[in-house]
């Protein structure tokens, strides 16, 4: 975990310092509204805030390699869009239509595994924390990633501003 108490300071109470500890807030925004932008967008939007997503994830655990995972979906996204305008309509072989299948399936498991990344991050920070036990669906995860960790995102700052 990249968030650690530090030890008491000399002739406190330990308790006192760990009140202390300040935690880190998660991006705020409301799931519907990330949706809507990036539907106005054409995802360009979703593609920034995916990485504001894992930026938070690597403040909460040290460990998280959401930022890779998500560098490499963009590289691979990219390398299929040069692929795509290289190749335009022409007619091409068998072996450079699986080899552009099989970049295709990357880009998507790159993307699962960066958002899923992010919810073990979660899972494992709330539950460290002596919250209760936050578990994350994982076929919400699938079918709805970056909007389900966006709604997650904002009930925890929701619960912070109340606390």
């Amino acid at each position: 975990m990249s968030i650690s108490p530090m030890p008491p300071s000399f002739g406190s109470d330990a308790d006192d310092q760990m009140a202390m500890v300040i935690e880190p807030k998660p991006p705020a925004l409301h799931w519907a509204l990330l949706l809507l932008i990036d539907l106005a967008t054409a995802g360009i939007f979703a593609i920034l805030w995916s990485f504001v997503q894992a930026n938070f994830a690597r403040k909460i655990d040290s460990d998280s390699k959401a930022t890779l995972w998500y560098q490499w979906w963009l590289l691979t996204a990219f390398g299929l869009a040069a692929m795509r305008v290289i190749l335009g309509s022409a007619t091409v072989g068998q072996n450079v239509g699986l080899f552009y299948g099989l970049m295709y399936l990357a880009c998507f498991l790159f993307y699962q595994i960066g958002n899923f990344s992010i919810k073990n991050s979660l899972e494992r920070y709330y539950g460290s924390m002596g919250q209760a036990q936050r578990r994350l669906s994982g076929r919400m995860m699938v079918f709805f990633g970056q909007i389900y960790l966006q709604y997650h995102f904002s009930r925890i700052a929701k619960r912070k501003r109340v606390a």
